[in-house]
């Protein structure tokens, strides 16, 4: 399950008789004792609370009931599914203080819930196009009529589809749908560094790190090439070429510096599998077997300070699927923006879902004096992670 809900446990004047649920769609108060929404006849989903850090122990006793554990939620809790029949005794008894379903409005991202909607995401003025994390990755057949088209499978227990904007909360009703989000923001072009910013030449002296045997998988803007610097170390699987952002990428990448010793890239002797963003990141745990890539890269934005998103879940995931997969991104170039953080136009406005991640790099522009670069984006995370 993705961590996309944040839980916070806030201790009131009345002492430990309450405890507050901070998601994104806003805060719910959670008396100590509730077990709201449990059901019987079918599985539960929501936030399990406890009143103490979670131990080992705490969780070999839910695994005997049958309940499992996705997302840890500070403070003291976890995102669950219960399964039918256990008892509100049965969890006290393994050490659970409280328990909430999620109900449609929580299960909301902040700006759906706040009716902030991004205008990437609209379709005309009634419409908007979400996607939406299902509880066992089938779309709920009695939400069917409410997508414009046919919802798509997007793997991982995502959906994509086109519903009213009124007809939100009816979506985030049903059981089967576990949190609805907008359209991830289309991919915009990113990368301004150079080589001698990253001081190659010094570690390319031992002959060591120029990227033999690595395989490095790039998504950008269409095919690249034919150039005398790819030849014999590229496989392009993309479509026709929009324009040479992705010649500037590779470039500085892996090219051989034949044409012209200056455009020597960063790995001068690493092949490459080059994808039209963002095919690179979807078709990872794949290729990550098929083509043996190891490093991918994309310097596309992906929406500015858009928080834990679906894709941010999916790189996580990937490099705990693939243990010798790392995801290297840009940071951005949009310094000065206000990203709606917080803290003004100099702090959080990283650009994109997929770069807030926790298991991710997201390099910064910095100059050949190792200075940040004025442009360049900056943290925390929208969730505050540094």
């Amino acid at each position: 399950m993705k961590n996309l809900i944040y839980l916070l446990l806030l201790i009131g004047p009345w002492g430990l008789s309450a405890q507050q649920l901070h998601l994104k769609s806003g805060r719910y108060d959670v008396p100590k004792g509730t077990f709201k929404g449990l059901h019987m006849q079918r599985a539960s989903y929501g936030a399990l609370l406890w009143e103490q850090t979670v131990v080992p122990e705490d969780k070999q006793a839910l695994q005997k009931l049958g309940v499992e554990l996705f997302h840890y939620l500070p403070n003291h809790a976890f995102e669950a599914k219960i399964p039918a029949g256990v008892t509100v005794e049965a969890l006290k008894n393994a050490g659970v203080s409280s328990f909430v379903a999620w109900e449609p409005q929580m299960k909301l991202d902040a700006p759906l819930a706040l009716g902030d909607l991004p205008g990437w995401a609209l379709r005309g003025t009634e419409h908007i196009e979400v996607r939406l994390l299902t509880a066992e990755g089938i779309f709920p057949w009695g939400m069917w009529q409410l997508s414009e088209t046919p919802p798509v499978d997007l793997g991982e227990r995502w959906w994509s589809a086109t519903v009213k904007i009124d007809q939100l909360l009816v979506l985030a009703s049903s059981p089967e749908v576990l949190f609805v989000q907008a359209a991830e923001e289309a991919g915009q072009p990113e990368n301004y560094n150079a080589r001698s910013a990253a001081r190659v030449n010094l570690a390319h002296h031992t002959g060591a790190y120029k990227g033999a045997g690595v395989v490095v998988g790039v998504g950008d803007d269409g095919d690249i090439g034919p150039h005398i610097d790819y030849t014999g170390r590229l496989n392009s699987l993309a479509g026709p070429s929009l324009g040479d952002h992705g010649d500037h990428v590779t470039g500085t990448v892996f090219g051989a510096g034949n044409l012209d010793p200056k455009g020597e890239g960063m790995a001068p002797e690493a092949t490459m599998v080059y994808y039209d963003y963002p095919d690179n990141l979807s078709n990872i745990d794949q290729d990550y077997l098929t083509y043996g890539i190891r490093v991918t890269n994309s310097s596309y934005s992906n929406g500015c300070n858009a928080g834990y998103t679906a894709y941010a879940q999916q790189m996580d995931k990937d490099a705990r699927d693939n243990p010798a997969l790392v995801h290297v991104f840009s940071a951005g170039n949009s310094n000065g923006t206000n990203c709606g953080y917080g803290a003004g136009t100099s702090w959080g406005n990283i650009t994109g879902g997929h770069k807030q991640g926790k298991n991710v790099v997201a390099t910064a522009n910095v100059t050949a004096t190792d200075l940040i670069a004025p442009s360049s984006s900056r943290g925390p995370a929208a969730d505050g992670r540094i």
